[in-house]
C-alpha cells in the first residue's frame, strides 16, 4: 500500500516537473521573442539616424547656398 503511495506521488510530481518545464520554457520563448523585436527595432532606428543627419546637412548647404544667391545674410 505505501509503495502505491509512492508510485502515485512521484508519477503526480513528474507530471508537475513536466508542466512548470513547458510553462517556463514558453516564458522563456516568449522573452527571446520580445528582448528581440526590441533589439530590431532600436538597430533600424539608428540605421535611419544617419540618412536624417544627411538629409539635415543637405538642407543647411541648400539653404546657405540660396542665401549666398541672394547676396545678403550670414553665410557661415
Amino acid at each position: 500500500m505505501t509503495t502505491m503511495v509512492k508510485v502515485m506521488v512521484t508519477r503526480a510530481t513528474m507530471r508537475m516537473i513536466k508542466g512548470v518545464a513547458v510553462i517556463s520554457s514558453i516564458i522563456i520563448v516568449v522573452v527571446i521573442v520580445i528582448i528581440t523585436t526590441i533589439l530590431v527595432v532600436a538597430f533600424t532606428k539608428t540605421a535611419r539616424g544617419p540618412q536624417d543627419l544627411l538629409d539635415l546637412r543637405e538642407a543647411a548647404c541648400e539653404a546657405r547656398l540660396q542665401m549666398s544667391l541672394n547676396g545678403g545674410g550670414n553665410i557661415l
